[in-house]
C-alpha cells in the first residue's frame, strides 16, 4: 500500500492508500479513466476570531462521509496534483481511521441497543395500555 496527497481541481486535497506500485499508478493515470482509492479523507479548515485573533482548526473526514465502501474511484481528470505522504501524515491518517471505525462500531452498539430497549419498553407499554379491556 503507498499512501498519496491528492490535489483535485474542485480544490479539495485528499489523503488515500492505494493498492498500486508507483509505477502502476502512473501508468493507470496516463490510461485509466477512474483510478481506484483506499478510505479517502478529505481536509477542511474552520477559521473562528479567538479574542481578536484569527485561529484556524484543520479537520479530517472520510471524503464521501455517508459510504461504506473502503475503496472509491476518483476520476483521473479531477487530479491536478500528487504527492507521496510523510511517515508523521501516513500515521495519522491510519490513527483517524482507527478511532473513526472504533467510534462507528460503538455507535452501531449503541443504537443496537437503543433499537432493543425502545423495542422492549414499547411492548411493555402496549401490554400494560391493552391490560383489562377486552376486544371485539
Amino acid at each position: 500500500m503507498i499512501y498519496k496527497s491528492i490535489k483535485l481541481i474542485s480544490g479539495e486535497t485528499l489523503a488515500c492508500g492505494l493498492d498500486l506500485t508507483d509505477d502502476e499508478f502512473s501508468s493507470a493515470l496516463l490510461t485509466e479513466t477512474f483510478v481506484p482509492v483506499f478510505k479517502p479523507v478529505s481536509f477542511y479548515s474552520v477559521k473562528f476570531n479567538d479574542d481578536g485573533e484569527v485561529s484556524e482548526v484543520v479537520g479530517i473526514q472520510p471524503w464521501i462521509p455517508i459510504s461504506k465502501d473502503e475503496y472509491q474511484k476518483l476520476a483521473v481528470s479531477a487530479i491536478i496534483g500528487l504527492a507521496d505522504l510523510d511517515d508523521k501524515a501516513v500515521a495519522g491518517y491510519q490513527d483517524f481511521w482507527n478511532v473513526f471505525e472504533e467510534r462507528e462500531k460503538e455507535l452501531d452498539l449503541e443504537d443496537q441497543e437503543f433499537l432493543e430497549a425502545s423495542d422492549e419498553a414499547d411492548i411493555m407499554e402496549t401490554t400494560t395500555a391493552t391490560m383489562g379491556k377486552i376486544y371485539h
